[in-house]
């Protein structure tokens, strides 16, 4: 029995189709001669019995035809296998024909013999498969196939990955926008239409978005409208004070000094109160002026030495930059951050003992940054209480509260107006040395 695997060997390389062709011709000459023997040797009958066998094992249909176009076997022609024999046997050559015009159809093949009898025949039949089936066991096409494979499903993955986590990162990046003051974002828009459970997630965080901004502003606006409100009782307390002095006794003087002190000190809460809001209105504040920190710096130390000198106290400034420092911000702010950390110091710092004002440029996380330390000679913070001591009215029992003067406001203020020059604030203990607060912002270029 003859077989396509009989050629494998024989095949010679080059271009898929030329070998392709080259495989089908050598395999139905084989066939054709074989057919053309049994015809001669077993006549009609003999070659119906090889052809069936050949036909059912090579799942072909094959025609042994001779020069006036007569099935040998007896068999009938179809139309397609006697066109191609008639131009197999005009032109003496080898005919194929793609009746079907598709890649992976199966084309007829005519192949013209030449008997020793000197008759022409023609061995003709539908080739027992395409040139598609043929590529696609070529190892070459196999590699190919199975890269196309393995980088559709990677696209499609990435697509896939892309498409679910999409809402996860504008929730991501919409959070941190939240974390730093802006509470306007919303993200249900990027969405679209989708109506997946990440859409339903990105509606639910737009709705806690709008609740948290509506508290904060209502927060807002009663701290500011409660301030305002108090100033006019204080400023009527004032002159009733003053009135009252003048026709007070020396014996009462004791006691309106205390209530004058106690006002003074809600007017200055009410009005730490207020540049707190004022701060955070303007968290959104762009393109702010330069501000030369090397000439603030010496500002606030002008004034502070005058608050040191009471305690026997003074106040260093090393300026470790060779030039001035430069930053982008609010001028008024600034000082007020600044100064409030340097007051603070001086009040807590032992007597006698120096304050020091430290100015250095950095990098912190690739990008550089003014470093401003203040450090006291102080018993410093308990190491639990150092990120708490930025948070509004926060006060350390027995270090630092109203009887020295605080009323945990303005390191409050310090933090809010750091942040909003996009610097970053901390405190941390020096050994035996006191507090350290450490303000880092951008340095402007």
């Amino acid at each position: 029995m003859v077989t396509m695997f009989a050629f494998t060997s024989t095949l010679r390389s080059g271009p898929p189709v030329l070998v392709w062709q080259s495989h089908m011709i050598r395999f139905f000459t084989l066939l054709g001669q074989y057919s053309i023997d049994t015809y001669f040797n077993s006549g009609s009958s003999g070659l119906l019995e090889y052809k069936n066998r050949i036909d059912n094992s090579l799942n072909i249909q094959s025609f042994l035809i001779d020069e006036e176009l007569k099935e040998c076997s007896g068999n009938m022609l179809p139309d397609t296998i006697l066109h191609i024999a008639r131009l197999s046997l005009i032109s003496g050559k080898t005919e194929f024909k793609n009746y079907e015009k598709l890649i992976i159809g199966k084309p007829i093949i005519a192949v013209p013999f030449t008997a020793k009898n000197g008759k022409r025949y023609v061995f003709a039949g539908r080739v027992p498969y395409s040139i598609w089936d043929f590529i696609s066991t070529q190892p070459v096409f196999q590699s190919i196939r199975f890269l196309t494979i393995l980088i559709c499903t990677f696209l499609l993955c990435y697509c896939l990955a892309r498409y679910l986590t999409n809402p996860i990162r504008s929730i991501q990046a919409a959070s941190r926008r939240i974390a730093a003051g802006d509470l306007s974002v919303r993200i249900s828009h990027i969405i679209g239409n989708r109506r997946d459970e990440l859409a339903d997630l990105t509606k639910d965080f737009d709705r806690m978005a709008e609740r948290i901004e509506a508290l904060i502003m209502s927060q807002r606006s009663l701290i500011r409208d409660i301030s305002h409100e108090l100033r006019s009782p204080l400023t009527r307390l004032h002159l009733a004070l003053a009135l009252a002095r003048k026709s007070a006794s020396p014996e009462t003087f004791t006691a309106l000094d205390r209530i004058e002190l106690e006002a003074d000190r809600l007017n200055q809460l009410i009005q730490q109160l207020l540049t707190i809001s004022r701060i955070e209105m303007e968290m959104q504040t762009a393109n702010m002026p330069q501000v030369n920190l090397t000439d603030l710096i010496g500002e606030i130390t002008s004034d502070a030495h005058f608050e040191a000198q009471s305690r026997g106290c003074s106040v260093e400034v090393i300026f470790r930059p060779p030039e001035d420092v430069h930053i982008q911000g609010n001028r008024d702010l600034l000082k007020s951050a600044i100064e409030n950390v340097v007051r603070n110091a001086i009040r807590y710092t032992a007597e006698g003992t120096t304050v020091t004002i430290n100015l250095d440029v950095t990098e912190h996380e690739g990008s550089s940054y003014v470093s401003l330390q203040v450090q006291d000679k102080g018993h410093g913070v308990p190491d639990q209480f150092l990120e708490r001591i930025f948070h509004p009215f926060f006060r350390v029992d027995n270090a630092r509260d109203r009887k020295t003067g605080g009323m945990g406001i303005g390191l409050a203020i310090t933090e809010r107006a750091v942040r909003l020059h996009g610097g970053k604030v901390k405190a941390f203990n020096e050994t035996n040395k006191g507090l350290v607060v450490e303000m880092l912002f951008p340095q402007s270029i």
